[in-house]
């Protein structure tokens, strides 16, 4: 199938959007390596985003030139990614920064509020609880070995099959 100037011109303005697409999408994947710091999660993010990207590629090129590779195709998703690493990708990254840096502060605020003052409450209570809890535990160990009522030995509690053994052996 053959494709007009025209219909080339959006062609490669159409792979420059998809190129954008995916810089934004790395950026995804980018924020992601900030929550995440673990270095077989990265390599397993790098291997899907390349994955879906040859996806995104592959579908984009059948869709627009019946399957055909044509070298301005890719050129523009390489030249709309590299516009977007260089302009968006700029700002979109300080603003995430500057959001991540909010969440920080609030949920450190909500420590602060909730979770700081019940933590001393209760390390205080097992501060006086723990002597209490270690007096407890040693007269609850002096009293299981003053019971009477003890388990029985395993040759003691065998002597019951052993009789009935004999008997059985006796009838006969």
């Amino acid at each position: 199938m053959e494709i007009s100037i025209q219909g080339q011109t959006l062609a490669f303005i159409e792979s420059i959007l998809y190129g954008t697409l995916l810089g934004l999408f790395f950026d995804f994947f980018r924020l992601s390596r900030k929550v995440i710091k673990n270095a077989f999660l990265v390599a397993f993010e790098d291997i899907l985003f390349l994955f879906i990207c040859t996806l995104v590629t592959f579908s984009f090129i059948l869709r627009v030139s019946d399957g055909q590779v044509r070298a301005f195709l890719i050129l523009g998703e390489i030249l709309g990614f590299i516009i977007y690493c260089f302009s968006l990708s700029i700002i979109f990254m300080k603003l995430s920064n500057i959001i991540f840096k909010i969440i920080k502060t609030v949920f450190k605020m909500i420590w602060k509020i909730f979770f700081i003052p019940i933590w001393k409450i209760l390390s205080f209570f097992g501060h006086i609880l723990h002597p209490l809890w270690k007096k407890i535990s040693k007269i609850m160990k002096k009293i299981a070995l003053s019971l009477k009522f003890r388990l029985k030995n395993a040759s003691r509690v065998m002597y019951n099959v052993k009789n009935k053994r004999k008997s059985k052996i006796t009838e006969e």
